[in-house]
């Protein structure tokens, strides 16, 4: 989100985002695919949700940097989306 992981976001090659954007921004940093297979969404930024699917048993998602860490198994689903309401941050003006 743009109030969240800015650092990290452009830091991998992402870009900045304004404190109020109500897109997702998403960067697939070390993707891995099967001989001859793609990558579909490899980076960007959406209002949609985004819906990822595990293909693998031991897996690792990152939530706004370290220690923040949550393992999913073959098979689950994630969805990310905007929040209906804006998330209120403390010491930027908007």
């Amino acid at each position: 989100t743009a109030s969240g992981a800015s650092g990290a976001m452009r830091s991998a090659g992402g870009e900045s985002m304004s404190v109020g954007a109500s897109e997702l921004q998403y960067l697939v940093r070390e993707p891995y695919t099967r001989a001859g297979a793609r990558v579909h969404l490899r980076q960007g930024i959406t209002k949609a949700p985004i819906k990822v699917i595990s293909r693998s048993h031991k897996l690792q998602v990152f939530m706004d940097g370290y220690p923040r860490t949550q393992s999913i198994g073959f098979g689950t689903e994630l969805v990310f989306s905007v929040a209906p309401r804006p998330l209120k941050v403390v010491g930027y003006r908007h």
